[in-house]
């Protein structure tokens, strides 16, 4: 586990567990208040990891919904713009590059994904005002 910050930080930013969670149910600091995320496809996860909340990252891109995509404003300007969903409150870093080559990144914004709903499906609407500056551009996003 690692985690940042002092004794107010809210959230547990990774592990290096990718097939199941750690052995044991190791007690994380008293005076962290941190929610743990573990990844897809790892096993063994409970509700809570060393008395703190464990929950699901899994945010993902609404592809199919009428806000994905190049879009134009109503100053003629144009911009790329998707949705982001996954579990209230997760945070989660949109990265840019121009081509697939993985050290060429650039971090656009971090995001927390809000549940004004509370319907339990957190979101968060992503715009790139400078998509329309480059031939090509791709996106991903991660932990921060």
């Amino acid at each position: 586990m690692a985690w940042t910050g002092g004794a107010d930080t809210q959230r547990v930013i990774g592990t290096s567990h990718k097939i199941k969670a750690p052995p044991g149910n190791s007690r994380i600091t008293s005076n962290i208040t941190a929610t743990v995320y573990y990844m897809p496809g790892t096993m063994n996860w409970e509700e809570t990891y060393g008395w703190r909340p464990a929950r699901l990252w899994n945010p993902q891109v609404r592809t199919a919904d009428a806000s994905f995509g190049m879009k134009t404003d109503g100053e003629g300007k144009r911009f790329f713009a998707f949705n982001i969903t996954g579990p209230p409150d997760s945070v989660v870093l949109v990265r840019t590059s121009t081509g697939l080559s993985l050290g060429c990144w650039t971090i656009l914004a971090a995001v927390t994904l809000a549940d004004p709903d509370l319907d339990g499906i957190g979101s968060f609407h992503f715009s790139d005002p400078g998509a329309s500056q480059y031939p090509a551009r791709f996106y991903s996003f991660s932990m921060p």
